[in-house]
């Protein structure tokens, strides 16, 4: 037991200053392949932000060209596909038997929860808001298509015995 946790506690903060590094990185393959790019800067460390909140990590760039409104879609949604490994992974983990599949497992949830939060995008500046700028309708069903599916995943991570691992 004392093993287990100890492993949980290792793994959360890497996981998800590595689902940050990933969510980013999409970022900057989408911008490169829509817009092009002569400079960028990915930051990992929480920042207070001027209108207020924190934000946990950010991009900045210098485009090429001003980005279309299909390319700002296709930027705001880039790293919803690391999402979609962790949805289609995190059930799997529960099929890993021992210290692996709760490493694994731990390792999906940062992506799961990624998901979730990206999905939720109720700041402004959040992903699915700038991405369905010319069309709010899109927002709603993007968002509760990407917390629909984070429910399945997890429900199926739990039902297939996944969720032993809360279980220490």
């Amino acid at each position: 037991m004392t093993w287990a946790l100890l492993v949980l506690i290792v793994l959360v903060v890497p996981v998800f200053l590595f689902w940050a590094y990933l969510h980013e990185r999409f970022y900057l393959s989408a911008v490169r392949f829509t817009v092009g790019e002569t400079w960028h800067k990915i930051n990992l460390l929480p920042r207070k932000m001027p209108e207020g909140g924190v934000r946990w990590a950010s991009i900045q760039w210098t485009p090429i060209r001003e980005a279309t409104q299909s390319d700002k879609f296709i930027i705001g949604m880039a790293p919803r596909l690391a999402g979609i490994v962790a949805l289609v992974c995190l059930p799997l983990t529960a099929l890993v038997p021992g210290i692996l599949g709760w490493a694994l497992g731990i390792f999906f949830w940062g992506g799961v929860i990624d998901t979730i939060t990206g999905s939720l995008g109720f700041h402004e500046r959040a992903d699915l808001r700038k991405a369905t700028l010319t069309d709010r309708r899109w927002l709603w069903v993007l968002r509760l298509t990407g917390l629909a599916l984070c429910v399945i995943s997890g429900g199926t991570w739990f039902a297939l015995g996944g969720a032993s691992i809360l279980f220490l």
